[in-house]
């Protein structure tokens, strides 16, 4: 069957045929619609082109909807944007709510702390955790002992010296180093239970580096390495090293020096 394709006018809807350009009902020029000249219409469901002067599509019955105001042009794929429209809408709806809910929310319970201990000077290093104790050394020479669980206080230690390096603590002794007379410093050890002074050390040297400690002895770096007995603090071996020795490190019989030319590995029993 021939059929004859409509051209809707943008203004007036008409469908009768543009001569010389313009509307033969209403006289518009077929170029002047803001998004651009009328196109020719055809059904967007089974693509029958529209015969002028009807209402619904002769293929498939859809139908073709009449001109909307302030020229907009209107084609029988209008009822598809609709429905594109549509649903944009209930989408953005639907992600809106989300976002409000989400939004509305109570945010994560603020974190308080299980307890908290005040000290009259800063820090010096990390805070050590030895059991259920959790020690503490400030710069100007104490030394704190406190309850892991409460908080509670159990002891204090007046060095009176600066403290110079983060503490050491293995077993029941604690090792705190600090600053000395005449440029040199002092090595405390300590017991955990009772924050009792077991022996102290004089260095050449402030300590700088944390001490570490295993079952034979305490180590000390100070740009040579050292080793305590645990008990008494009494020096057992002095290693010097190439550019001075750092950080410390200790394992399996073996104890590790940073040096200025790497790393050195020293016997913990001789020093060799």
């Amino acid at each position: 069957m021939a059929t004859t394709t409509a051209t809707i006018c943008a203004r007036c809807g008409a469908t009768d045929p543009v001569v010389g350009g313009v509307c033969s009902r209403c006289g518009t020029p077929a170029g002047l619609h803001p998004l651009g000249p009328p196109t020719k219409a055809r059904c967007p469901v089974c693509g029958t082109a529209v015969l002028a002067g009807r209402s619904t599509c002769p293929g498939c019955g859809i139908a073709i909807p009449g001109a909307r105001p302030h020229g907009a042009e209107v084609t029988a794929t209008a009822s598809w944007v609709w429905w594109q429209v549509a649903l944009a809408a209930v989408g953005l709806v639907a992600v809106t709510t989300l976002v409000v809910l989400a939004l509305g929310r109570d945010g994560p319970r603020s974190l308080d702390p299980r307890w908290r201990v005040g000290l009259a000077s800063m820090v010096e290093g990390a805070p050590v955790v030895s059991g259920d104790t959790v020690l503490v050394a400030t710069t100007d020479g104490t030394l704190v002992a406190i309850e892991a669980r409460s908080g509670a206080p159990r002891w204090r230690l007046l060095t009176e010296q600066q403290v110079t390096a983060p503490l050491a603590a293995s077993g029941d002794l604690v090792v705190v180093a600090t600053t000395g007379g005449g440029g040199g410093g002092l090595v405390f050890g300590v017991d955990l239970r009772t924050g009792q002074e077991r022996w102290r050390v004089a260095t050449d040297a402030p300590v700088t580096d944390a001490p570490v400690i295993d079952e034979q002895g305490v180590y000390l770096a100070r740009g040579d390495v050292s080793a305590h007995d645990v008990a008494t603090g009494e020096q057992r071996w002095r290693r010097p090293t190439d550019g001075g020795a750092g950080a410390l490190a200790i394992g399996d019989g073996t104890l590790v020096a940073v040096d200025a030319d790497g790393v050195v590995a020293l016997s913990t029993d001789t020093g060799e």
